[in-house]
């Protein structure tokens, strides 16, 4: 299985999370989003010239959420037991992968510290929104075992951090765990050995 990933991406970041939470052995290609040549790797995903994209054999799979489902297609361990619990699991993968624009907007993704930001009406409501998403998780992952719904906020946690946007107590302790969780930074450092 090959996987392709860019310098910086937040949606290849999460990818990662996904296949190392599956134990799949996989060949990572690491496109330098940065470099003008960068087109010629993009132009092996050639439905949207994005990464992140998977190759498995004769199946292509391309998008962050594409994968994750693919992944737990193979693997069935990326979402939790019930069918109540994976129905939420979806939703809230769902939510992360259409929403947060104003957070996104305002807040790139960086991994430098960077001053305290304005925050505007909808950018606050934005962070309430993640701050009522973080105080529901079950500790220490968002579910009993660690699932996609962690590996698609873990880098939103991080994002948070980077602009000095603080949450309630409750909700800075599942923040906390996925800025520690081992599987997050394994996959951060992948993405940036450039």
């Amino acid at each position: 299985m090959e996987i392709y990933v860019g310098t910086l991406s937040t949606w290849s970041i999460r990818a990662l999370i996904c296949l190392k939470l599956a134990n799949i052995k996989y060949q990572v290609h690491l496109i330098d989003l940065n470099s003008p040549n960068k087109a010629f790797y993009l132009k092996k995903n050639p439905y949207t010239g994005l990464v992140p994209f998977l190759i498995d054999e004769d199946i292509f799979v391309y998008d962050s959420l594409s994968i994750f489902e693919y992944v737990q297609e193979l693997k069935g361990c990326l979402l939790p037991l019930s069918i109540k619990d994976k129905a939420i699991a979806r939703s809230l993968c769902a939510e992360m992968h259409s929403g947060f624009f104003n957070l996104r907007k305002s807040c790139p993704y960086t991994l430098e510290k960077k001053d305290t930001i304005n925050i505007s009406e909808e950018l606050d409501i934005e962070i309430q929104r993640i701050n009522q998403i973080f105080e529901s998780a079950q500790k220490p992952f968002m579910f009993n075992q660690p699932s996609a719904v962690d590996a698609f906020y873990s880098v939103l946690a991080f994002r948070l951090l980077s602009y000095g946007i603080k949450l309630s107590d409750k909700a800075t302790i599942y923040q906390n765990h996925l800025l520690n969780w081992h599987i997050f930074k394994e996959a951060q450092e992948e993405i940036n050995q450039l």
